[in-house]
C-alpha cells in the first residue's frame, strides 16, 4: 500500500534507526520505502496525532506529531502532490531532522 502512496521521486529526511538517531536523506521511492519498512518493524503502536492539513491546489502539507511506544513524540511534516488523481507523498521530514 505504501508504494501506491509515494511519488517515485519522494525525499525522506528522518532517522537512520540507530541510537542516538542521526538525520539521513533517502531519495526515490525504493530507498525511502526500504528505510520505512526497516524502521516500522521495530516500532510498536506508531500513529500520528494533532494532524493539520493545508491544501493549495494540487499540493498539500501535513503537519503532525509522530508517536510510538517507547519513542518520544516528535514533529513530522509530509508534503503531497496530486498525481493522476491520487495523492502521493513527495517529501517527508521527521526527527531528528528539521522540518
Amino acid at each position: 500500500m505504501l508504494a501506491r502512496t509515494v511519488s517515485p521521486d519522494v525525499v525522506r529526511d528522518g532517522t537512520d534507526g540507530n541510537a542516538p538517531p542521526r538525520c539521513v536523506t533517502d531519495e526515490g521511492s525504493r530507498k525511502a520505502i526500504a528505510r520505512w519498512s526497516d524502521l516500522w518493524q521495530s516500532v510498536e503502536d506508531y500513529r500520528l496525532t494533532g494532524v493539520k492539513v493545508r491544501l493549495n491546489g494540487d499540493t498539500a502539507t501535513i503537519d503532525a506529531q509522530s508517536r510510538a511506544r517507547g519513542v518520544e513524540p516528535s514533529s513530522i511534516r509530509l508534503n503531497a502532490r496530486l498525481e493522476d488523481n491520487v495523492w502521493r507523498l513527495t517529501k517527508v521530514v521527521s526527527a531528528p531532522c528539521d522540518s
